[in-house]
């Protein structure tokens, strides 16, 4: 998940990324006898990726509206922009608050985690997220979701061979 920020392939190494991690807590929530953590998890997924698609999808809609209106986004009409940056407003707003409520599951989900196998770097992953997904509509987010990344895989490492 720390190489979604490579150009071209991220999105797809996100999702290959956000399976695997899937994969990982329901095999954990088993071994912990724990269902929640896996029903946290797959909310938090669920949510990423619509948020996720609606931009993706917002962005490519745009893409071809003016592809095949003929024009450039300097000769488009000014109410069509208006309109264009208002729908771009709600998208953007739409997918924080999406990310942000994925977050929130993440967080609920590694912190039960934590609790069961006494590993506090889950915690400390769920809380950086919570906070990258706040602080993401001001650009430094995103840095710090990289942050949490990375010491999520470092929990994934820290996991005992047995329960």
């Amino acid at each position: 998940m720390v190489l979604s920020i490579a150009p071209m392939i991220g999105p797809l190494l996100m999702l290959i990324g956000l399976i695997l991690v899937l994969v990982a807590v329901k095999e954990i929530a088993d071994a912990v006898n724990d269902e929640a953590i896996f029903r946290n998890m797959l909310i938090a997924v669920i949510l990423a990726v619509v948020g996720s698609l609606s931009i993706a999808v917002f962005a490519v809609g745009s893409f071809f509206t003016f592809a095949t209106m003929g024009t450039s986004l300097i000769s488009a009409p000014a109410m069509g922009m208006m309109q264009l940056a208002l729908v771009a407003l709600i998208v953007i707003v739409v997918a924080w608050v999406l990310l942000l409520f994925s977050a929130i599951y993440l967080r609920k989900s590694y912190d039960a985690i934590a609790r069961a196998l006494n590993i506090s770097m889950f915690s400390t992953a769920a809380l950086l997220y919570l906070i990258g997904a706040a602080l993401m509509i001001i650009v430094v987010g995103f840095i710090i979701m990289v942050v949490a990344a990375i010491l999520q895989a470092v929990a994934f490492f820290s996991l005992p061979e047995q329960v």
